[in-house]
């Protein structure tokens, strides 16, 4: 499968009108008026975001997910993306169509889940590790974007989810246990909970998020440890 049917067949049902049906090497996207796009990027590469050999849904959605998560910081929408893809020489015709199909899914998934649209990119194959990257784009009311120096002493910061998921369902990968996916709709893109600064993947990285955001304020952090029932019941889950 060459890149033009691989565009064909997986990625032009993924695109919105802003896409020009993939057949134009840019996307033409025009902003309603009053609001502010809000722009973020990030890049996988395989053996150090996912694990080797993991080329579909879940790397797709992954991709996926740490954008929303960007966006969602800023108290954003998300309308669309650009996405880049540069598939291992390794993989064989039958394999290669095998696991375009499910990253196409995976696409498709977290598209569905928050209402926005391929609005175009690249791909290419490569001798080294699969990459894969996307540019985000979405939207705020003008100049509502949540900021992190629109903080203030006595803010509280609020925590999603439970803490150590992310480490846990690494280790559960590792033993190649059966993990559930987040529904992420808990604080979802363009949910703002009347929200100053936030920081994405915070639960990855709760101390370190924090160090970085108190010199930008000046002030200092009060760190408490918490211990739930769940965190219990889901540690348990290792033993």
């Amino acid at each position: 499968m060459n890149e033009f049917d691989w565009i064909e067949t997986y990625l032009k049902p993924l695109a919105g009108p802003e896409g020009l049906g993939l057949l134009d090497d840019a996307a033409l996207f025009k902003p309603r008026q009053g609001q502010d796009l809000v722009l973020t990027k990030d890049t996988l590469v395989e053996g150090v975001h996912f694990f080797k050999g993991e080329y579909g849904a879940g790397t797709a959605e992954r991709l996926m997910v740490v954008n929303l998560s960007d966006l969602a910081a800023k108290g954003a929408r998300p309308l669309g993306y650009l996405l880049s893809i540069a598939w291992p020489k390794h993989l064989d015709e039958a394999n290669l169509k095998q696991w375009m199909q499910g990253f196409a899914k995976g696409l498709g998934a977290q598209q569905d889940a928050f209402g926005f649209k391929l609005f175009g990119g690249d791909t290419v194959r490569t001798s080294g590790p699969m990459t894969v990257s996307a540019t985000f784009i979405g939207t705020v009311p003008e100049g509502e974007m949540v900021k992190r120096s629109a903080a203030h002493i006595g803010d509280d910061i609020w925590v999603t989810g439970t803490i150590g998921d992310a480490h846990l369902g690494l280790l559960l990968a590792q033993k190649s246990e059966q993990i559930t996916e987040p529904d992420g709709q808990a604080i979802g893109p363009g949910k703002k909970h009347s929200a100053t600064p936030s920081q994405d993947s915070f639960l990855e990285r709760c101390s370190d998020n924090m160090r970085r955001l108190a010199p930008i304020y000046q002030t200092a952090f009060c760190q408490k440890r918490v211990t739930s029932q769940k965190q219990v019941e889901r540690n348990s889950l290792l033993i």
